[in-house]
């Protein structure tokens, strides 16, 4: 389900398969390959994690080693997994997908900064979306900042976390701080 606690879950229908098979033998090779053929040739990866089975422990520790390798910017984003992305850069879990990884239910100020602080012990800093209520930055200094949105007149938020995990990979890609990344991903997201 898309969605966090601030903001209306709104998936009916899926067309894929909500618990496919992780990625294996030749396809996981193949993947692998990908990664080390395209990772000299870019500034950023943004592993999105939504209902698939392509990031398995093989093909995330081949993500890691390029990262590691071409000082590549690393930024995650899973619906149900956010607790396994250890080590990279940024985590970008909405309010309740940063509780499903820290096993509680995030519900006011003090569960939530018990979840990004869950966060701080497997990824470098945590980017956790509101929904209205903006993003919270968790960094690595372990400072907690909110960052309000801008009010505006959403059409459709579908794809938001999406678009805010993009905005993040970009502003920091570009040297941004994690301030201007949620400053930017909360406009982006609208």
């Amino acid at each position: 389900k898309a969605g966090g606690h601030n903001i209306p879950m709104q998936e009916v229908l899926r067309a894929d398969t909500p618990k496919p098979k992780m990625v294996s033998g030749a396809v996981e090779a193949a993947v692998i390959a990908k990664i080390r053929e395209l990772a000299p040739k870019v500034d950023a990866v943004l592993l999105g994690d939504q209902v698939s089975a392509t990031i398995s422990d093989a093909v995330y520790e081949a993500v890691l080693d390029c990262a590691r390798e071409h000082k590549l910017v690393t930024v995650a984003d899973s619906r149900a997994r956010a607790g396994f992305f250890r080590d990279v850069d940024v985590i970008k879990p909405n309010d309740r997908e940063a509780g499903l990884a820290a096993g509680i239910e995030v519900v006011d100020k003090a569960t939530l900064e018990q979840a990004g602080r869950f966060l701080l012990t497997r990824a470098k800093n945590a980017l956790v979306t509101l929904g209205p209520k903006g993003i919270t930055v968790f960094a690595a200094n372990g400072s907690i900042e909110n960052v309000p949105i801008r009010p505006v007149r959403a059409v459709d938020v579908t794809g938001a976390g999406d678009t805010v995990a993009a905005a993040i990979v970009l502003t920091l890609a570009a040297g941004g701080t994690l301030r201007d990344a949620a400053v930017l991903g909360n406009t982006a997201a609208g």
